[in-house]
């Protein structure tokens, strides 16, 4: 069915080739009602006389009226406008003077425009229950009623029970000390205690396969100590939560600390086996700290290595310092020995790969007769000996 109007057939089914443009008439759209066909603007588009429910009358083209681009003539959008400006002729005359408008605004757009991020943190399987009181998005100075003024620049709005949204009687001011106390806190690792973790074999040499307890203040993390029994970590984690204001996560173990065993480098302490080099490594610790420590040499028994370690102990207690320096000293030093039978003496291994400019293992070498035999090393045919000293250091020991 066609119809003649303007000059401009009007068609259920047009036919564009012709111009025929497709009746619109008597079709709701929004607020609009098409009256009648008006007529093409210089690109050829179909212009539509529409009805308001406000009762204006206006000329909609067609595209606009099918796109749900212009739903209305005007009314509804200057509604929104002046809803809009009133709020933010309250805020500018008001609350966005204050020191604490930025922060409510910010609460504001974590809830209703946050990010992704924002989302994983606020929504309703980790908060139960309203995410934002509804009257605190409109009127600012509600929540201001809430809350109060801002005790200073450093705090921030905090939520009581974080299980819970920005509601009435769950909102304060927290300074960063006390956001990070009461924020929601997951166990580490293996452990399965919150500021516990397990240093495994390997990850920590002096506290392998031990319990490292640890806690967070104000960004700074506080290393408590490593310990071989859980217990003790517990607790000295516990009483660092009490000393910082931390609520508790796990219940205290009863008793006071038990005594931790000394650190050992085996079975045996002090000593190591040497598996590459099939040797027993003695290494003396002296002033009750691990930290300080003398290799004493590597020993081809165990009854040689335990001699050598008694004996340092017994010198070391007799008041005897300077034999540590000795043993240092005995310990250094490598010869190294051109093809063309050249002597160069270095203080120490790293002393040759720092002058030398090379990484080669003279360890193995040394071990393995003391000659270069890779034809693709620099030092080919070199031989390398220790100096004499290394065997008298160690003979002082076991003499």
């Amino acid at each position: 069915m066609s119809d003649l109007v303007n000059g401009v057939v009007l068609s259920s089914n047009p036919i564009r080739i012709k111009g025929e443009v497709l009746d619109l008439r008597g079709q709701q759209y929004g607020e609009l009602t098409v009256i009648d066909f008006s007529k093409k603007d210089k690109q050829g588009r179909a212009i539509w006389k529409c009805l308001c429910s406000c009762g204006v009358t206006k000329d909609i083209r067609a595209q606009s009226l099918r796109s749900g681009a212009v739903i209305s003539c005007g009314h509804i959008a200057r509604q929104k406008s002046a809803k809009r400006m009133s709020c933010l002729n309250r805020t500018k005359d008001g609350a966005s003077r204050e020191d604490w408008y930025s922060n409510y605004n910010s609460m504001c757009h974590r809830i209703l425009h946050g990010t992704q991020e924002d989302k994983k943190y606020y929504n309703s399987a980790r908060i139960n229950g309203v995410l934002l009181e509804p009257a605190w998005i409109d009127d600012p100075w509600m929540f201001y009623d809430e809350i109060g003024s801002k005790p200073g620049p450093d705090y921030t709005i905090d939520r009581i029970d974080s299980h819970k949204g920005y509601i009435p009687g769950n909102v304060r001011w927290a300074n960063k000390h006390t956001q990070s106390v009461n924020q929601d806190r997951k166990p580490h690792g293996q452990s399965g205690y919150v500021g516990i973790q397990i240093c495994e074999k390997g990850v920590n040499r002096r506290s392998r396969d031990r319990y490292l307890a640890f806690i967070s203040v104000n960004g700074k993390k506080i290393n408590l100590g490593t310990y071989l029994h859980l217990e003790n970590a517990m607790r000295v984690r516990y009483d660092a939560e009490e000393k910082y204001g931390y609520h508790h996560t796990f219940k205290r173990p009863k008793g006071e600390l038990v005594s931790e065993p000394d650190y050992t480098f085996g079975e045996h302490p002090g000593i190591t086996y040497d598996k590459e080099r099939k040797s027993w490594r003695a290494t003396f610790s002296y002033d009750a700290n691990p930290r300080k420590h003398k290799y004493l040499g590597s020993y081809d028994t165990l009854e040689t290595a335990q001699q050598a370690l008694n004996n340092a102990t017994q010198m070391y207690k007799a008041g005897n310092r300077r034999f540590l320096n000795d043993i240092q000293r005995s310990r250094d030093g490598i010869i190294a020995i051109s093809p063309e039978g050249k002597e160069y003496e270095f203080n120490s291994i790293a002393d040759f790969h720092r002058q030398m400019n090379c990484k080669i293992n003279l360890n193995r070498i040394l071990k393995n007769g003391g000659s270069v035999t890779s034809k693709k090393s620099k030092f080919y045919q070199w031989h390398f000996e220790r100096k004499q000293t290394y065997n008298e250091g160690k003979k002082m020991l076991v003499a």
